[in-house]
């Protein structure tokens, strides 16, 4: 095991890569391995869910058309 991976799991806060806060660890997604993502659920809403969803919504409006 990486020393940072047990660092991180000791962690009571985490710093987003994405807008720079620092917030408690359960605002980010926690892996099976008990490492978090480095992006906060918020951003990572914006950075990978916002536009699948957008996506998969214009690929059904291209179908019923």
């Amino acid at each position: 095991m990486r020393k940072r991976d047990d660092e991180q799991r000791q962690a009571v806060s985490l710093t987003c890569r994405c807008c720079g806060q620092e917030l408690p660890v359960s605002h980010f997604q926690r892996y099976r391995t008990g490492t978090y993502r480095h992006v906060c659920k918020q951003c990572a809403w914006v950075l990978y869910g916002k536009p699948t969803r957008q996506r998969r919504i214009l690929r059904a409006l291209e179908t019923d058309a």
